[in-house]
């Protein structure tokens, strides 16, 4: 059987717009076939994680307990840092509400990067570890030389290259506060048609600490958390250049 192939290196782009602003629920005949496409595309980013992998998630809370008449700050239980129950699932990257999803990041500083804190603030960090084998959907493009989602004439490989370089950038583009939420519902469709193809999560770039590997899962009954700490942040550095000329 022949490798499917994307109809043109605009797909990815296309299915971003189309599901964040014309219509999520109901997809039209063309981009039920880019899912088909990229479900079958996707079985050759999948990556087995194994049992004992070790991960870090990050919470901007503590717990408060008096110590011979004085309160003191400590680190929230073991068991607040798992995947939270569906009636209190927030909206996230990969989830909507009322849906959970497990948030780690390979390391802390990405952990707690993506936690957003405020300088001095007191963040809980845990660490939790794989109790068994899990298989994700690496959405990293390492290739970051595609060719323009617009190029009629792109290859069968540029054009899958292309909708992969968007896809990442699907799961791992800054979201501002300006935006909204809508700016998740690509990454939750995807996420969502992933988790129903027996996948047990999603592995993306951090939008808040470059380099940083971050890491959502669907279930939270392969992971086990080990331990928790209490840390206060103490910078919080930016690094930038200029976008374009001063007016």
């Amino acid at each position: 059987m022949d490798k499917p192939t994307f109809k043109s290196a605009e797909d990815g782009l296309s299915f971003r717009i189309h599901v964040q602003h014309y219509a999520r629920y109901v997809l039209d005949d063309p981009h039920k076939e880019f899912l088909k496409t990229l479900i079958e595309t996707a079985k050759e980013r999948t990556e087995t994680i194994p049992a004992g992998k070790v991960y870090y998630r990050a919470r901007n809370d503590f717990e408060t307990r008096k110590v011979r008449g004085r309160e003191k700050q400590y680190p929230l239980r073991k068991e607040k840092m798992r995947m939270p129950p569906a009636q209190l699932a927030e909206e996230g990257r990969v989830n909507p509400f009322g849906i959970p999803a497990l948030y780690l990041a390979e390391d802390e500083k990405t952990a707690i990067a993506e936690a957003r804190p405020l300088l001095r603030e007191l963040v809980t960090v845990a660490e939790a570890s794989l109790t068994s084998e899990i298989r994700v959907v690496n959405t990293i493009h390492l290739d970051r030389l595609v060719c323009s989602p617009f190029q009629e004439d792109a290859t069968d490989v540029q054009k899958e290259s292309r909708v992969w370089y968007d896809v990442d950038n699907i799961f791992s583009d800054p979201v501002n506060r300006q935006d909204g939420k809508t700016v998740y519902f690509p990454a939750q469709y995807l996420a969502e048609i992933f988790k129903a193809n027996k996948w047990d999560g999603i592995k993306y770039r951090s939008s808040m600490r470059k380099g940083g590997i971050s890491i959502a899962l669907f279930g939270s009954n392969k992971i086990v958390f080990k331990k928790t700490k209490l840390v206060r942040v103490s910078e919080i550095s930016y690094e930038y250049r200029s976008h374009q000329n001063d007016y």
